[in-house]
């Protein structure tokens, strides 16, 4: 059967609390779970933030160096061209392989020294052919491994070396 139950204020008071501890302790869990979750959320969004704000930093980096760097190499080829020298057809080949790799291969997170290499070798020599009989400047450029490495790290500072060490 049906078995009756007497309730007093006690009991009934006592079944409140043990029913709002519940209630509390599950709210407060999900509250906790919830602000978990919304900071994990806000720290993934602030990663793909920096990283998209590097990505920019890098680009606006390489459309800063083409233009000023492209018309300097065409006025020495220029000059090469005048003088009908015998480097002008490397010369012109060395500006089409940085150019290329500029266009083309620098547009990922990271290249491979080597070829990172090649391209301050040949921007090196093309800015050589402007300062050469003012300097005498040896370049060695080494690594003890073919590190991974963002494309185009080493150009600014060789601009910089070129157009600031340079003038005296």
């Amino acid at each position: 059967g049906y078995a009756s139950h007497e309730w007093s204020l006690a009991a009934i008071m006592d079944e409140a609390q043990t029913y709002m501890f519940g209630n509390c302790l599950w709210l407060l869990i999900f509250t906790m779970a919830w602000y978990t979750h919304e900071f994990l959320r806000q720290q993934k969004r602030l990663l793909e933030v920096e990283k998209k704000q590097i990505e920019l930093e890098l680009n606006f980096l390489k459309h800063q160096i083409n233009p000023h760097f492209l018309f300097n190499t065409l006025n020495n080829l220029y000059g090469l061209a005048l003088k009908q020298a015998s480097e002008t057809p490397e010369s012109i080949l060395k500006l089409s392989s940085i150019l290329r790799y500029l266009l083309y291969e620098s547009n990922t997170t990271h290249v491979r020294f080597s070829k990172e290499k090649e391209v301050i070798r040949a921007y090196v020599d093309l800015e050589m052919l402007r300062v050469r009989d003012q300097l005498n400047l040896t370049l060695h450029v080494d690594a003890d491994r073919d590190y991974e490495i963002p494309p185009l790290l080493w150009l600014p500072v060789l601009e910089n070396l070129f157009k600031h060490g340079t003038r005296h």
